[in-house]
């Protein structure tokens, strides 16, 4: 399969990342993601070449999560299913960065009974459904309703990153989950 240079017939590459490339080979593996550069050179050079694509029924956004607290946890691909309804179909997912922060991704339904589309980019209605659904991620298990404050009026580090979470979550654009 031959790389495209861009540049025209007989003109020299501006640069050695802009070269055409030819390359031998046995076996080839495009792992470059959805709009694969790989998948549409084998299209566009080989022909009988074919291949699809399907995705599944989930949107996903990333958010901030706190640093996990339990030893246990550190290190660890952290995972927690909506709590507040059986019934629906939502998640976070959360490997660990390198410093042992977390940055993880909320998981919905493309259609159904709560979409990304219903939350819209209102602030206090993620809020709402992250304190609803997935309070364990952000330290709040058995906390209040209304969070318990470190100092009367000042909110705690939990509350303050459930808020964070809930800002990044309302001005994110959803991405396709699941593109095979």
């Amino acid at each position: 399969v031959e790389g495209e240079s861009g540049e025209p017939e007989g003109a020299a590459p501006a640069s050695a990342a802009d070269a055409l490339v030819v390359e031998g080979y046995d076996l080839l593996v495009g792992a470059d993601g959805v709009h694969s550069a790989v998948r549409a050179a084998m299209a566009s050079q080989l022909g009988g070449f074919s291949a699809s694509q399907r995705e599944d029924f989930m949107r996903y956004k990333p958010l901030p999560l706190p640093a996990p607290t339990e030893e246990a946890r550190r290190g660890a691909f952290n995972t927690w299913v909506a709590s507040a309804d059986a019934s629906l179909n939502s998640s976070i997912l959360a490997p660990p960065n390198p410093d042992g922060s977390l940055t993880g991704v909320l998981l919905l339904p493309a259609a159904g009974e709560l979409t990304f589309d219903d939350l819209g980019d209102d602030v206090g209605a993620y809020e709402a459904f992250l304190r609803r659904n997935f309070a364990g991620a952000f330290g709040l298990e058995g906390a209040a309703s209304a969070g318990s404050a470190s100092a009367p009026g000042a909110p705690s580090s939990a509350e303050s990153s459930l808020r964070s979470a809930a800002a990044a979550l309302s001005s994110a654009r959803a991405s396709v989950g699941g593109v095979t």
